[in-house]
């Protein structure tokens, strides 16, 4: 699957940047053990918990990524949006889940004429107290054969990519509505 490849492509682009570890608390769960900051935003630790109990795992370079995703298709075209937030961590020695932060990558998917994918991309790297540590705003124009023509980091300013963070963030609370029983 295109997306799959390319969330691949992104998760190592983003986990290629070092930062300094939290001091992590750990977050009980059902299935995984999740060390994350717990915050008083209710929605953040739902949203937590949604990815730790809904979410799929994929292992890159000793780093695995408990993700969602959210393909959205537009109608009468191939255009599409593709989100995923993952938590990034690894197994320890006992077979526990020590996560550090969260990646964020969203992206808009437009086929023009020419027969190239115009893609605008943000890329996220959040700590669990939901703090931005690092973000990228990314043009990158390819072709049906995933041929890269054009990838080009745009300049934004903290505040937009506060803006575009928060965005994405209530994105991602209307989503997870989905796994949530009714009361």
């Amino acid at each position: 699957m295109k997306t799959r490849s390319r969330m691949i492509l992104l998760l190592i682009l983003i986990g290629s940047f070092s930062f300094a570890k939290n001091n992590l608390t750990s977050l009980s769960l059902d299935h995984h053990q999740i060390p994350m900051q717990i915050s008083e935003d209710k929605n953040w630790n739902l949203l937590i918990n949604t990815i730790a109990k809904n979410g799929k795992i994929l292992s890159v370079d000793n780093l695995n990524y408990l993700y969602l995703e959210n393909i959205v298709k537009s109608p009468n075209s191939e255009n599409h949006t593709a989100n995923y937030i993952s938590i990034v961590g690894y197994m320890d020695t006992d077979g526990n889940y020590k996560a550090s932060h969260l990646e964020v990558v969203s992206e808009s998917w437009v086929l023009e004429n020419d027969g190239r994918w115009y893609i605008n991309q943000w890329l996220h790297k959040i700590s669990g107290k939901n703090e931005i540590m690092w973000s990228a705003h990314v043009n990158l124009i390819e072709d049906q054969d995933r041929r890269v023509y054009k990838h080009e980091y745009l300049k934004e300013t903290e505040e937009m990519y506060a803006k575009n963070w928060k965005k994405t963030l209530n994105s991602w609370y209307q989503f997870i509505s989905q796994f949530q029983l009714p009361n």
